[in-house]
């Protein structure tokens, strides 16, 4: 994943009550922290699993899902739209 998308996935996740957390070949990684989502290293292709847990949870993974949705394969930020758990970074 590119710096662009993991700091937009930080700023949205630390702008909810809930924690949320990414997987990537069983590496977790707190969606608060960009370092920590770089250092998944993420490629296209990549399966990102979130999980979140508290009050806001579920308004927290539509948000993150968005931005894997409109991120493009060459890494690019290509706006917003709404996804699903377990998508690809393509």
């Amino acid at each position: 994943m590119h710096s662009r998308p993991a700091a937009r996935v930080a700023r949205l996740a630390g702008s909810f009550q809930s924690s949320v957390s990414l997987t990537v070949r069983q590496r977790v990684a707190d969606a608060r922290s960009i370092l920590a989502i770089l250092l998944l290293c993420g490629t296209v292709g990549s399966v990102v699993d979130l999980e979140a847990s508290g009050v806001d949870e579920d308004q927290a993974l539509a948000a993150i899902e968005s931005v894997f949705e409109s991120v493009d394969p060459d890494g690019s930020d290509a706006g917003d739209a709404a996804g699903a758990t377990g998508e690809s970074l393509d």
